[in-house]
């Protein structure tokens, strides 16, 4: 088996765990007060808002309530077997874009949220894993594979990168894995005057995309006014990945044996 499937495999396994550990922390929502659903839902709500960078959605508390109680009617309705954890879960992948684009946080869009984590989360993490199977795995020994994977992926993709004559480090995702491995080891070491000039001209690059793409985006807005926030987290992982990618291709230029580095 492959490293990157067994990369793959590992994240697969994540999502499962936070999933079942979810599951069996608490009981289920239909044995729950309404007071105690609500409020929570009241604060995972208004996180998943900011984390989107829509802030400005449930300013109106009267628009906040009326969309928890159409939460809450829905789950009472079709999902009353989830978990408090398991809704969390749900809105706050869904506030980051896991489950797909979306243009408005309102009940329509959480209540499918929640739907999809039902059948693209729940339902798989049960087939795949029973909960027998994840007992006595420490974090430990999860980030340990983890490294050991994406150290095993970094070597296999630079070698067929090599074979090719070309850079095959194309998945984003797996990329800020490498970043994070690598940067653990001390091997990526950029200096404080480039660092800010990369970041400059990576934040420069995404305020114009923003602004001709969508001009009245919250994350920009606030990124403009405080300096912080989603919209600067963006840029933060553009940065990561571009110092990733030029350190990959000058090594690749130099034709340098990446087990010499990694071993």
């Amino acid at each position: 088996m492959g490293a990157l499937t067994k990369l793959n495999q590992v994240t697969t396994y994540n999502r499962d765990n936070a999933v079942l550990k979810a599951y069996s922390s608490e009981g289920a929502l239909k044995h729950l007060p309404d007071a105690e659903v609500v409020q929570s839902l009241d604060r995972f709500i208004s996180a998943a808002a900011i984390a989107a960078g829509h802030k400005n959605t449930f300013t109106d508390q009267f628009t906040l309530k009326e969309t928890v109680k159409g939460v809450l009617t829905y789950l009472k309705l079709k999902k009353s077997g989830l978990r408090l954890g398991e809704v969390k879960i749900a809105i706050s992948y869904g506030s980051y874009g896991m489950f797909g684009d979306f243009a408005n946080i309102n009940v329509k869009q959480i209540n499918q949220w929640i739907e999809a984590y039902d059948t693209e989360m729940r339902r798989p993490a049960f087939e795949r894993k029973p909960e027998e199977q994840i007992k006595g795995r420490s974090q430990e020994e999860i980030e340990e594979e983890n490294n050991k994977l994406s150290k095993d992926g970094i070597i296999e993709i630079y070698n067929k990168s090599l074979e090719a004559k070309q850079n095959l480090f194309k998945d984003d995702f797996k990329n800020l894995a490498f970043y994070s491995y690598l940067e653990r080891l001390n091997l990526i070491d950029v200096p404080l005057d480039q660092k800010k000039k990369i970041f400059e001209e990576e934040r420069d690059k995404a305020v114009k995309t923003a602004r001709s793409t969508d001009p009245r985006s919250e994350s920009l807005r606030e990124y403009l006014q405080t300096g912080s926030g989603s919209f600067k987290k963006k840029v933060q992982t553009r940065c990561k990945l571009r110092v990733f990618k030029d350190w990959i291709n000058e090594r690749l230029q130099m034709e340098i044996p990446i087990e010499d580095i990694l071993n």
